[in-house]
Formats: C-alpha cells, structure tokens, sequence
C-alpha cells in the first residue's frame, strides 16, 4: 500500500503447466516419428494395428502439434507476463521513489511555508510597530499645530470682536457726523436768515444817515436854539441813529457766532470722517493679517497631514472656522445689512 492510497501492482503466480527453460530444446513431433519409423522395421505388427498405429500416432502428432503451440503461446504469454511483471516492479519502485519525493517535497513546502508564515507575521507586527510609531509621530507633530490653530481661532475671535467695536464706533461717528451735518445745515440757514436781516437794516441805516446828513446841514443854517434842540440827546435822528449802530453790531456778532459754528462742525465732521477712515483701514489690516496666518496654518496642516499619507478638506476646514467664528461673534452683536 503506497503513501497515496493504491495497492501497487504484483506478479502473477507461475502456471502449472511444465514449461521448457529458456534455451532447452522442445522434442518436435517429427523426431518422434523418426523415431517410430527407426523402430518400425525390428517391429512387425498387422495392418489393422499398423493403420489404427499410424492414426493413433497422426492424431497424437496433431495433438502435439496442438500442445506445441499452445506451449509457445503460453511460454510467450509467461515471457510478456515477466515483462509486465518487470516494468510493473520498475514502475513500483518510480513510484516509491516519486512518492517519497513528494513526501519530502511537501514537508519542505511545509517548512517553507511555516517559515513564510513565520516571517509574514513578524513583517505584520513590524509593520503594526511602524504603523504606531507614524501614528505617534503624526499625533506629536499635530499638537503644535493644533495649538497654533487654536492660537488662530482666538485671534480671529479677537479681531472679530474688534471688528464689532469698530462698527460701533463707526456707528457713533456715523451718528455724530449727522448730527454734525445737521448742526452745519441750520447754522448755515441761520447765517442767511441773519445776513438776509443785516440786509435791509443796511439799507435803512444808510437812509438813516442820509436823514442825519439832511438834519446836519439844517442845524447848521438855523439859529443857536435850534441847533441846541437838533443836538440834544432827545432828538429822534440821534437815536435811531443809535439804533441801527447796535442793531449792525449785533448782526454782525451773530455772522461771527454762526460762521464760527459752521467752521468747528466741519472741522468736528472733518476729524470724525479721518477717524472713521483710520479705524475701517485697521480693521482690513488685522482680518487680513489673520487671514494670512490662517492660510498659513492651514497649508502647513495639509503638508503635515499629506506627509503621513492621510488626506484633509482644506475648503470644509476653513468653513467650518469661520463658522463657528461667526457664529459666536455675531450672534451677541449683529452687524447692519449693509456691512
């Protein structure tokens, strides 16, 4: 029985019938009756015995001739059974060989595969190690990067914040120069009401003093009562004269006054709009001074983040920042629609 499983094959036993060795002469049917025929003339039998003789001996010759052949065929039958039985003894001993072989071929495989299986997982587990230590190196390279992201996040917040400041004061220069540009507009309706009033008090002081000139020449022609008369304190021309002096004066401290109110509402609307200007370029400088160190931070996030053979949504990153910075910024103080 072989490792596989089979019965090998196994020589025939001999036959019974006494075959001839190899090489011996097989006694042929014509020696025998050369023999009969060498004894036949010391012999002398009767006819009917010599007939049945010759065919007793013609049917034994052709059952010798029969046995003959069946000799030869059963020696070369007994020759191709020693030659089945040799290849088939050969063929056993390949087959031993080849199954032996195999054998030891398959407890090398084994081995070898034993071995490979060996050496797989120690590769696993050094690369589980190597997989650990990335992961290590990635997490203590990230730390600071994440402490600057959150560096960045306050400072957006605190800019925002600022930003929130600078619109309220923006608001309260908007308010002030309103009230500085209405402030403008009524002094300057005043200064033309008050010019339009000094107008005819001109006229009528400059036909006041053509009067006082008339009443002049008409003191000097008349006599000395008169004159004392014309230039008493009580004469009508003297107080309106006086009059219109000091209605002039005071229209024009009243110009002065509104000129002057005119000139430090624009002067007031002239520093607040510098101021205005002033804040709102501080506020692009900083949102765009953080801005840059946000792309900064985000684009050594993505190097870092790539080295290690991971991938990062740079656009959902920056969305989700300003988000969340808007939304704690603007939910206590909302801007106006138009900023």
């Amino acid at each position: 029985m072989c490792a596989t499983g089979f019965e090998s094959p196994s020589i025939p036993p001999s036959s019974a019938v006494n075959i001839p060795a190899v090489g011996n002469p097989v006694p042929s049917v014509d020696a025998l009756v050369a023999d009969v025929g060498a004894r036949s003339p010391s012999v002398t039998f009767p006819s009917g015995v010599v007939a049945a003789l010759n065919a007793a001996v013609d049917r034994l010759s052709s059952e010798v001739e029969t046995r003959d052949h069946i000799i030869r065929e059963l020696r070369d039958d007994n020759q191709g059974l020693r030659d089945q039985a040799f290849q088939a003894n050969t063929w056993r001993t390949q087959y031993n060989n080849l199954c032996k072989t195999t054998a030891d071929e398959a407890t090398a495989y084994q081995n070898a595969l034993a071995r490979a299986n060996a050496g797989i997982s120690s590769l696993n587990s050094q690369l589980a190690a190597a997989r650990r230590r990335e992961v290590d190196v990635a997490r203590a390279a990230n730390q600071p990067l994440q402490d600057d992201l959150r560096r960045v996040n306050a400072l957006l917040v605190t800019h925002a914040e600022e930003h929130q400041r600078d619109v309220a004061r923006i608001r309260d220069l908007e308010t002030s120069a309103s009230v500085a540009e209405a402030a403008r507009v009524s002094a300057q309706a005043d200064r033309d009401s008050a010019q339009a009033s000094v107008l005819p008090i001109a006229s009528r002081a400059a036909s006041f003093s053509v009067r006082v000139g008339r009443c002049s020449s008409f003191r000097y022609s008349t006599a000395g009562s008169d004159t004392d008369a014309c230039a008493s304190p009580d004469c009508p021309c003297a107080g309106l004269e006086n009059a219109l002096a000091l209605s002039q004066q005071a229209s024009r401290a009243e110009v002065a006054r509104l000129e002057g109110l005119i000139d430090q509402s624009d002067l007031a609307y002239t520093e607040r709009t510098m101021t205005w200007r002033r804040l709102l370029r501080e506020a692009r400088a900083g949102r765009e001074s953080a801005r840059l160190v946000r792309d900064a931070l985000v684009t050594r996030l993505s190097d870092m983040v790539t080295a290690v053979g991971g991938s990062l949504d740079i656009t959902q990153l920056v969305r989700s920042l300003e988000s969340r910075v808007e939304a704690s910024t603007y939910t206590a103080t909302p801007l106006p629609p138009d900023l």
